[in-house]
């Protein structure tokens, strides 16, 4: 097979196309899908049916020709005839122009056996002759235009003579073994694509900066001496890639040369000159920084500078308004096989794709995670609008109308992690479908398991979901699971549930916890439930007094002040070790600081000032831009970037927002040093949050929690949400703890549960000690709830 290296066009096409049509019986056209769409296209396959012999699928196809490489589709098999070709000659200027959606796909002609004498897949620009060596030499000998390669000119010397003699418009070369580029390059003046991969090549032409015409540029070697500043006279180009440490045939135990031996170390300011480039990729340099000059790029879309040595994200970038696509070691997302996945999977090919929107977020195991949302819309009259979405796309201000559907997907796994029929009631009712009515629980429960194991990551054989409860409201009914494993519950928990209409039709789904499905357990020693002994044992160390404000007692709350409790803890009872239990999932696992807030009397006398943040903004519109901040509107995502929440306090951050808190304290409490404590430092929403509890270990005031929200940048005051009461006047006589254990102690459980290990990435069994009843501390009363 002869290649046919550049895309034949003008008088060397309609040469080749009579040339074919005077070797072969037939040629072909494909249809994926696409015809019908437009009036080229349409008006072609009209023109070519007094032609058409047959046509044949081309999952049918698939193995017996180029043109039968998808299994979408349909290819159409015409009689080769002089008017046939004239209609095909008039259609395409060129052999690659048979490309959808303007003309039907992929011409080729196939010989009296029905094999590829001329295939051509034109969306990758391959194509080739099935004819020997000295017919290909000769027709590159005589038909300008039709640049043929193989055998005769494998040599890159006859290449690139080849490739001036036929003014090519691409050129790739590899594989010659060269340490140099030819000057000859610069003869090829017609040049659009230059493609270098040749491990030994350290250095660029001068030669190859004339080439006027030069659109795209790409560079891959072992190491290049430095980017030429003659690189800003390319000023058509509009791709440049260069990328070193790259190897055509690295041989065993040859090493990889290091990054910091490599000489390119910088952009040369002459880069900006290159006004219309729009896709730059720089790889394995010793670049730190970009030039100011490189704000110039003001057509630039795509940016790809991994694998640098950039300490940090380049200011410039932010200058260019065009850029969409930012790399610093980043992944693609297909958003648009997300969108065929699920419109297969919950029938949604009727309706429109919407918008859509990556979002940045942290599980439930305090780990970073990327979720595809998508959206489709309600079809309209005429069926029309299957469009793919758009990068960049933004919402509207409009609201979903009924039979709206949004979908989350995890982006790195492609879970799923909710489904949403937006005001499922209107849509149906206004003609969706309807069925039987399903009047029993477990009815309903069946249908909620077949479409969870139908459509999320769980299987029917795992038995991971157990039912918790059901639940009605507004001719909707919901019905809960929990992950679990081998019977035993999850912490952090996954809580699952399914919306369906009465008739069955599920119009919701959500599992935002975090799924342990491909996870691993250390299930080989589960321990049995302790001894009784044991577990009063362990008990006693958790049993606590809690204080409640008489301003909560009053009908709906409690109507106590003190009362004895248990504070629930998971506890390994094999090997020891306990995890006090958090309702807040992100404090999992993270011991408290419990660091005392006090002064000094002169501290005390000094003028007190505390740090304000810089910016007068309230909680709530912090939160709105961190969030927003969070929404990713490119394809391309950094797996190792981590959720600014997710991210450890430095002990710098540490320390300045303990300043923070003393002199907040100083101002507001000053006659009450080391009585409270800085108990927890988190990240919330992009500010640092200072949690603080009163210090004496005698009791726990159920509302003795203060937070204040400071600027994570600087450490300054936002604000403060205080709920603590003042303390009690006086503790009165209370009934002694021993005592008051011996009310509850056979009330007390324990509750088996895998909890997450962070450190060895697997679930750890362990039980979670809990007791629902509490004592009131003055009476000895037992108190079913606060």
């Amino acid at each position: 097979m002869i290649e046919i290296y550049n895309d034949p066009k003008g008088d060397a096409y309609c040469w080749l196309i009579d040339y074919a049509m005077s070797r072969c019986p037939v040629f072909a056209l494909a249809d994926r899908g696409w015809k019908g769409s437009g009036d080229a296209c349409s008006r072609v396959f009209e023109a070519l049916e007094p032609y058409l012999i047959r046509m044949q699928s081309c999952e049918s196809a698939i193995g017996m020709s180029a043109i039968a490489y998808s299994l979408e589709g349909t290819i159409y098999y015409y009689r080769c005839d002089p008017e046939a070709a004239i209609v095909i000659k008039e259609a395409a200027s060129s052999l690659f122009a048979w490309q959808h959606p303007h003309l039907p796909e992929d011409l080729c002609f196939l010989d009296e056996n029905g094999k590829d004498w001329l295939y051509n897949v034109a969306h990758e620009q391959m194509a080739g002759l099935h004819i020997g060596e000295t017919e290909g030499k000769e027709i590159s000998e005589t038909v300008d235009g039709l640049f043929l390669k193989s055998g005769f000119n494998s040599s890159l010397d006859y290449l690139i003579r080849d490739a001036i003699r036929h003014q090519a418009d691409k050129l790739h070369i590899e594989g010659f073994g060269i340490d140099r580029i030819p000057e000859q390059i610069g003869l090829i003046r017609s040049l659009v694509s230059l493609t270098v991969f040749e491990d030994d090549v350290v250095r660029l032409p001068d030669s190859l900066f004339e080439l006027e015409r030069l659109e795209h540029l790409r560079i891959w070697t072992k190491d290049l001496e430095c980017i030429p500043p003659q690189i800003g006279k390319l000023h058509s180009l509009k791709t440049l890639e260069i990328s070193c440490g790259c190897y055509t045939s690295l041989k065993p135990g040859e090493p990889v040369i290091d990054k910091s031996e490599v000489s390119v170390t910088e952009l040369p300011a002459e880069i900006g000159l290159l006004a219309n480039l729009e896709i730059l990729t720089i790889h394995y340099t010793g670049i730190r920084s970009l030039p100011p000059e490189f704000t110039n790029l003001q057509k630039l879309k795509f940016l790809d500078i991994t694998n640098n040595e950039f300490d940090c994200f380049p200011p410039e970038i932010e200058c260019l308004p065009n850029l969409q696509h930012v790399c610093l070691g980043i992944g693609w997302i297909d958003v648009r096989a997300f969108f065929r996945v699920w419109e297969e999977r919950l029938g949604l090919a009727a309706r429109d794709r919407g918008e859509w929107m990556i979002r940045q977020q942290l599980n439930g195991r305090n780990e970073t995670e990327y979720i595809v949302e998508l959206k489709w819309t309600p079809a309209a009259m005429d069926n029309a609008g299957h469009g793919e979405p758009y990068e960049g796309e933004t919402s509207t201000d409009k609201p979903n109308p009924p039979g709206t559907v949004l979908v989350s997907v995890d982006a790195y796994s492609g879970r799923l992690c909710s489904y949403l029929v937006v005001r499922c009631e209107e849509w149906f009712e206004g003609g969706g479908p309807a069925g039987p009515m399903l009047s029993a629980c477990e009815d309903r429960k069946k249908v909620a398991l077949k479409w969870i194991y139908a459509n999320a990551d769980f299987r029917e054989e795992a038995d991971r979901l157990q039912f918790v409860k059901e639940t009605e409201s507004r001719g909707r009914v919901s019905l809960h699971f929990r992950e679990v494993y081998d019977g035993v519950p999850l912490y952090p928990p996954n809580p699952i549930s399914v919306d369906m209409l009465e008739d069955g039709t599920v119009t919701g789904y959500s599992s935002y916890g975090t799924s342990a499905v491909h996870h691993s357990f250390d299930s080989e020693s589960v321990a049995p439930v302790p001894a009784a002994g044991t577990v009063r044992e362990y008990a006693r160390e958790y049993f606590t007094l809690v204080h409640i404000p008489d301003r909560l007692s009053g009908e709906g709350y409690a109507s106590r002040s003190w009362v004895y409790g248990m504070e629930e803890t998971f506890i390994d009872f094999r090997g020891g070790g306990t995890v006090p239990y958090e309702f807040d999932t992100r404090n999992f696992g993270k011991p408290p600081l419990n660091r005392t807030i006090e002064w000094t009397e002169e501290e005390l006398a000094r003028e007190t000032v505390v740090p304000a943040a810089p910016a007068n903004e309230k909680i709530g519109e912090r939160i709105r831009r961190f969030i927003e901040a969070a929404e990713i509107r490119s394809t391309r995502i950094d797996w190792n970037v981590k959720h600014p929440d997710g991210v450890p306090i430095g002990e710098e951050e540490a320390e300045r927002a303990y300043r923070t808190v003393i002199a907040w304290a100083m101002r507001t409490k000053p006659e009450q040093s080391g009585i409270w404590m800085l108990e927890r430092l988190t990240r919330h929403n992009g500010m640092l949050v200072a949690a603080i509890r009163r210090k004496e270990e005698a009791y726990r005031d159920i509302l003795g929690k203060i937070k204040l929200f400071l600027d994570a940048n600087s450490g300054g005051l936002i604000e403060v949400m205080e709920r603590s009461p003042a303390e009690p006047a006086s503790v009165p006589e209370l009934l002694p703890a021993v005592g008051a254990f011996a009310r509850l102690e056979e009330q007390v459980v324990c509750k088996p549960y895998y909890v997450w290990n962070s450190e060895s990435d697997s679930y750890r069994f362990m039980h979670l000690l809990d007791c629902e009843t509490f004592v009131d501390a003055q009476t000895g009363e037992c108190l079913d709830k606060l």
